[in-house]
């Protein structure tokens, strides 16, 4: 505000105002009712900090995660297949003679045994 206050308008201030001694005592009982809450902010605030701390420092480091292989955009055919069958295992809907056939892969790499066979035969 540009203007000064009135005597009226300064009187409604002072009456918004707590006393300092009723402020203080309002504090207290604020402060022991939710000591708990208090508590729990002051270590999340020290929790940041550090982590700012660290991450400045170059000290905290997020573990390396390791990827799986898999095959490459270049990858064969074959590599791919042997691949997935290795990584999936068997599987009663695929008939592994005619991987074999096709040259992608055997029954035993696949695991499959003579299951290849049983699905011909079906």
């Amino acid at each position: 505000l540009d203007r000064e206050l009135n005597e009226e308008e300064m009187e409604d201030c002072d009456a918004l105002l707590v006393p300092d001694d009723e402020r203080e005592r309002l504090q207290k009982i604020f402060e022991e009712t939710n000591k708990d809450w208090i508590k729990r902010q002051q270590e999340k605030k020290d929790a940041a900090e550090l982590e700012k701390e660290l991450d400045e420092s170059g000290l905290a480091r997020a573990p390396k995660t390791r990827k799986k292989r898999r095959p490459g955009k270049n990858a064969s055919l074959q590599d791919t297949v042997k691949h997935v069958l290795k990584t999936k295992g068997t599987s009663k809907k695929i008939n592994y003679q005619v991987l074999s056939e096709l040259g992608l892969s055997t029954p035993a790499e696949a695991g499959a045994g003579d299951r290849g066979e049983e699905e011909a035969e079906r």
